[in-house]
């Protein structure tokens, strides 16, 4: 009996230690990515929107600190699969996302309409970990870190979040679209940033992911890669000036 109590009292311990100390990983991580000058890396993502649309996608995406700005590229080219009484049909797009530090560029690449705005260096978009975590907080009442994990050969913070209120909820079944009722991060510790994110149904189902890959660390990026030039392009300009 005493061994059992033990073992119950090591775990809540562990347990409690696990979900304090979300602060304390925060700010680790947001070290790390201060040291970062630049990386490159692959990705691959997937949305289960509704029970007939999904998105799939690859891409790159490129982040650099560079005169005191942020800069960042990515690129994805995304599949939608419409599914409607047994028969599909897809359509693919090719858009591009970019910052030179002071501007931000939405880019059609079909169609070249580009949409231009001032940038945000806290948008979760660049994928720093406090505006980042910020955003997962923003959506959920219950965020905890679990234990460590590798991915893409990085060690990785692991972290968990759920809105406590969707625990006892039920799907709407006139309502087409699929909730995220839960979500986990991998932050690599050395790049502080997440390499793997994944969000999950009631059910337990990955609805929703994306992963890393191929990382280049601190290699060095043209500038000319966050330089925006479209030929042709039709810019909606609602920035600043």
């Amino acid at each position: 009996m005493q061994r059992n109590l033990s073992v119950l009292l090591i775990c809540a311990a562990t347990s409690t230690a696990l979900a304090s100390d979300l602060a304390a990983v925060e700010e680790k991580l947001v070290a790390a990515h201060d040291k970062l000058k630049s990386f490159s890396a692959r990705f691959e993502s997937s949305h289960q929107v509704t029970q007939g649309m999904t998105f799939d996608a690859k891409g790159t995406f490129d982040w650099a600190r560079r005169d005191g700005r942020l800069l960042f590229r990515q690129e994805i080219r995304r599949v939608t699969t419409h599914t409607m009484e047994g028969e599909s049909f897809k359509t693919e797009e090719h858009r591009t996302t970019l910052s030179d530090g002071r501007y931000h560029y939405q880019i059609n690449n079909e169609t070249k309409n580009v949409l231009k705005q001032d940038f945000d260096p806290e948008s979760s978009e660049t994928l720093a970990p406090a505006p980042f975590l910020q955003q997962v907080r923003n959506r959920y009442d219950d965020v905890k870190v679990l234990a460590d994990e590798k991915q893409a050969g990085l060690d990785c913070y692991v972290v968990e979040a759920r809105e406590s209120a969707f625990d006892d909820g039920e799907d709407d079944p006139e309502d087409p679209m699929i909730t995220v009722v839960r979500e986990k991060h991998w932050f690599a510790k050395k790049l502080g940033v997440p390499v793997r994110s994944e969000g999950y149904d009631r059910q337990g189902k990955v609805v929703r992911s994306r992963v890393y890959s191929s990382f280049k660390i601190d290699a060095g990026i043209d500038a000319a890669r966050f330089a925006f030039k479209l030929d042709g392009a039709n810019v909606q300009d609602h920035s600043g000036g």
